[in-house]
């Protein structure tokens, strides 16, 4: 099962709770389950990152090859941006790719951040409930 599954079950858990939801302990397990599985997911937002630079760097570096080749050969400025595009599609292509699946998982990331902030908060009011309760 993935890192993504896994957070998932848990969300999917903690959205379903019932209004009257009050076991702190089954709470506080599954927010420190939440916090590790956001740990993985940090290595690999980390690591797509990697890639989306790695992949920036290649185009970049076949874009001003190309356009150096281009001018070399005596072709205008804007006609050698327009030909060093066309040569570079699949590089840019790449770049896009790694882009876009680096800002999906970050945005997943920040949302699961935010879903542990709230299972804090919930942990907190529990705890002052049971207290009060108590008292």
């Amino acid at each position: 099962m993935s890192n993504l599954e896994k957070i998932n079950i848990i969300v999917g858990w903690y959205k379903g709770l019932s209004k009257g939801f009050n076991d702190v302990d089954t709470l506080i397990y599954s927010r420190r389950k939440l916090a590790t599985h956001l740990f993985e997911l940090a290595d690999y937002v980390g690591n797509l990152r990697g890639l989306h630079n790695e992949a920036h760097f290649l185009r970049k570096s076949a874009q001003a090859t190309a356009k150096v080749d281009y001018l070399s050969a005596g072709e205008s400025a804007s006609s050698s941006t327009i030909l060093t595009d066309k040569d570079t599609f699949e590089a840019q292509s790449t770049e896009h790719a790694a882009e876009s699946k680096h800002m999906r998982i970050k945005l997943l990331y920040e949302s699961g951040k935010d879903i542990l902030s709230s299972m804090v908060q919930d942990i907190a009011y529990l705890r002052h409930e049971k207290i009060n309760s108590n008292e």
